[in-house]
């Protein structure tokens, strides 16, 4: 008499319950996530313009160079002397930035490679809290 065939286990793995886990993660992940906006200050950016015109108002340019140590102020191409950041805002306020045209606000900003972040932030606010619009200088 032939022997009754035992049933074997299927082969096949169930993937019923993988897509209930799936959507458990996903709702725990998103209810745990936090949102963080990116906090920043708006900052006016000067409009482009011809390069004669540049020229004639590089002259009068206030120029702050930003170093890993000390801050420099100047006028124009020339080098500047060292200031600390409440004496850099004095100076910007004399300029009257608010009662000029946006042209006649900039301020050229030059950063040395090795400034933190957050000395850059300062001395860009303390330019945009006194009227003027920063203009940065980038080297190749």
């Amino acid at each position: 008499m032939p022997r009754p065939k035992k049933e074997r286990p299927s082969a096949e793995i169930e993937t019923g319950s993988f897509s209930d886990i799936s959507f458990l993660l996903i709702i725990f992940f998103v209810l745990t996530t936090t949102l963080s906006k990116p906090t920043g200050r708006l900052v006016d950016i000067p409009s482009a313009s011809p390069p004669e015109q540049q020229k004639k108002s590089e002259d009068n340019t206030p120029s702050i160079k930003v170093f890993g140590d000390k801050v420099l102020f100047g006028v124009g191409q020339k080098e500047g002397d060292e200031v600390t950041l409440p004496e850099l805002k004095g100076r910007l306020i004399k300029y009257a930035f608010p009662s000029k045209s946006e042209k006649e606000r900039m301020v050229v900003v030059e950063v040395a490679d090795d400034v933190q972040w957050d000395r850059y932030f300062k001395v860009v606010t303390l330019v945009a809290e006194t009227g003027g619009v920063v203009a940065l200088v980038e080297e190749e």
